[in-house]
């Protein structure tokens, strides 16, 4: 079983250096087995600058892609609506 710190490092770009920047280090060495798990005690999404709504939808495709086992990668995030998907843009309700 990994530590919060070791889960966040499994993050694609930008959201391992975001996640890092953002933890509480005095919980770095809480285990857990799930990087969902790790995501929402790493740190207050509230308060990061990214804020909770950015987080929220990032621990949303983690647990979908753990639920499928589905690898991590690929992680999108939509320039016409902001939603973090695994889905490029033309996918999206908004895009033109």
């Amino acid at each position: 079983m990994k530590n919060i710190e070791q889960h966040l490092q499994d993050l694609p770009e930008p959201y391992r250096s975001q996640a890092l920047k953002n933890m509480w280090w005095e919980d770095k060495g809480y285990k857990c087995e799930l990087l969902s798990h790790a995501l929402r005690q790493a740190f207050n999404w509230s308060v990061s600058p990214e804020k909770y709504r950015y987080w929220n939808q990032l621990h949303t495709v983690l647990v979908d892609c753990e639920k499928n086992n589905v690898p991590f990668i690929g992680f999108h995030t939509c320039k016409y609506c902001g939603v973090i998907t695994q889905q490029p843009d033309k996918t999206c309700y908004k895009a033109p």
